[in-house]
């Protein structure tokens, strides 16, 4: 568990996919359906909790602390689905420029 650079992902893509590989943890996740969007909630100070997943995440800074959301995720499931949203990005771009090259 360490620091994960998110810096240049979507970080509202980034916190779907923390709440969607990970077991809802918190009994409140009822009452947090549908309160925010995850664009609204990515660019809160700090989130705790997101649809019921403890994420314990700051997505304001480029490098963000991965041991909270890990521990009841995974081990290291941040840095995985980091590298997954890197290489889909990466993916993305040359498929682009396949595109301008034709």
């Amino acid at each position: 568990m360490s620091m994960v650079n998110i810096k240049g992902l979507n970080k509202a893509q980034l916190l779907n996919m923390m709440a969607m590989r990970t077991e809802i943890v918190s009994m409140y996740w009822g009452l947090q359906q549908g309160n925010s969007s995850p664009e609204e909630v990515a660019v809160q100070t700090h989130v705790d909790y997101y649809n019921g997943v403890k994420i314990g995440v700051d997505f304001n800074h480029d490098e963000v602390y991965s041991g909270v959301y890990n521990r009841d995720a995974g081990l290291n499931m941040m840095e995985r689905i980091v590298a997954l949203l890197r290489k889909e990005e990466a993916e993305k771009q040359v498929k682009q420029q396949q595109k301008k090259n034709e």
